[in-house]
């Protein structure tokens, strides 16, 4: 039973690296044959994630805003047109007398309204602003430091998507080692089976030996059952981040999946992180737009002067007709309402800014606790690589001298499946690690800001 125990392997450990499903099904399918890096992964990745496409969506959508509010600089030009039906208008002239005449009635006096029923109008006005208490002006700038946070947060949500890639396809890289350990420690199993089945035929060996060794071959068959299961899973997954076809089967090339160990300081990387992080850069960003938000608010308090002008054609039939009428002038506006209330609004936009300065500050606060993590999970991997390197040499010397001590009839069936299994654990826990190291480094790259793809 203890030998049971110690024989079941633990595949959670592999699991544990999270599979974001952000790109799940391509627009347009592209197949990949060959064997696939991990640049030509996040190539893949990138080109079919759904989240990076609505990131990019948004920031086409901020661009759209910054060009709204450059258009309301420009002039404001307007076609209009009127029909009215007159009822019979009682109409009083009051007009001068002629030159010279003293008193006596109007010339237009006897004017008859009796048939006068209709009025059109028609015309083209056009303002231009020309003081606005620095509302347009200041309205641009923030939403051009919004469009810019836009597209920091599209890129910081590349480099997201990117690492998803990356910890997906080194979760399958571990599988498939794992496989490949497994599989071969069942032949092994196998042929033990084999050759104790004859020993135990010739009397050579105890059948509970022959049990004991059957067992082990089934215990190893359940391993390889639920690796091959695993495997499955996240070949689909990352299938789907991809944008391949689902059931397409996918061959890494391992050589170019690790790489020199890079010394790097954890002063290095805060600096650099806080200066190169884009998503800290978008805080910034909005940061800044909040700082004009307030100014734009602020408008309302002077008044706005614009630049008018129409071109006007009137008709009344059977009375008069006005054509190629053209005024000019200047408009001057003044809301008392809206000067007097313009505190709330000040108010409202200078809470908006206070939350994204702090949300800035916050948000720094995080970096710097991520790079910390993740600058000590990756030292953490690199040691579990000298450990597990180390320890299959021992598992390795252990086994040999087991074996031969058995052979030897020093020791029991018992001891010499431990420490197969043992020899099995430590090869799989060293293809883990060195899985764990490469994306522990991603990510200490990606926290630091420096996950270039």
């Amino acid at each position: 039973m203890f030998l049971l125990n110690r024989f079941r392997i633990s595949l959670a450990g592999m699991l544990m690296l999270p599979v974001f499903l952000v790109g799940a099904q391509p627009l347009d399918t592209l197949s990949w044959q060959g064997p696939l890096t991990p640049e030509r992964a996040v190539q893949l990745g990138l080109a079919h994630s759904k989240t990076l496409k609505m990131a990019e969506s948004r920031a086409e959508a901020a661009k759209a805003r910054t060009e709204q509010a450059r258009e309301k600089a420009l002039p404001d030009v307007g076609l209009s047109g009127t029909y009215l039906y007159l009822t019979q208008p009682h109409v009083s002239l009051k007009t001068a007398p002629p030159a010279g005449q003293e008193g006596g009635s109007s010339p237009l006096a006897g004017l008859s309204f009796s048939n006068v029923h209709s009025l059109m109008l028609a015309q083209v006005q056009a303002s231009q602003p020309l003081f606005t208490g620095g509302k347009i002006r200041n309205a641009i700038t923030s939403t051009e430091f919004l469009e810019k946070a836009a597209a920091f947060q599209a890129s910081a949500t590349r480099d997201e998507v990117s690492l998803q890639v990356l910890q997906a396809l080194y979760q399958y890289y571990t599988l498939q080692q794992t496989r490949t350990l497994v599989q071969n420690n069942l032949e092994q199993a196998h042929q033990r089976v084999v050759d104790f089945t004859g020993l135990e035929a010739n009397g050579v060996i105890a059948r509970n030996d022959l049990l004991r060794a059957e067992l082990q071959e089934a215990q190893v068959q359940l391993t390889l059952s639920g690796v091959d299961n695993n495997l499955k899973v996240a070949n689909y997954n990352l299938n789907l981040l991809l944008g391949l076809p689902e059931t397409q089967p996918l061959a890494l090339d391992t050589t170019a999946l690790f790489f020199p160990q890079e010394s790097v300081t954890l002063d290095g990387l805060f600096a650099n992180g806080l200066s190169q992080r884009d998503d800290l850069k978008a805080a910034e960003m909005r940061t800044q737009s909040g700082a004009y938000g307030v100014r734009a608010a602020k408008g309302d308090r002077y008044p706005s002067l614009a630049l008018t002008g129409a071109y006007v054609n009137a008709d009344i039939p059977n009375l008069i007709a006005l054509t190629n009428v053209v005024n000019v002038g200047v408009g001057l506006n003044y809301s008392l309402s809206g000067a007097l209330f313009s505190r709330h609004k000040i108010q409202e936009a200078q809470a908006q800014q206070a939350e994204a300065r702090w949300a800035y500050e916050a948000l720094s606060d995080q970096v710097k606790s991520e790079i910390n993590q993740a600058f000590l999970d990756y030292q953490q991997s690199l040691e579990k690589i000298r450990i597990s390197q180390k320890a299959i040499t021992q598992a390795q010397e252990n086994y040999r001298i087991t074996k031969n001590k058995y052979d030897n009839s020093l020791v029991l069936l018992t001891d010499l499946l431990e420490a197969d299994v043992t020899l099995l654990q430590t090869q799989i826990n060293l293809a883990s690690a060195r899985a764990e190291a490469a994306v522990a480094y991603y990510t200490l790259q990606k926290a630091s800001g420096n996950l270039n793809y």
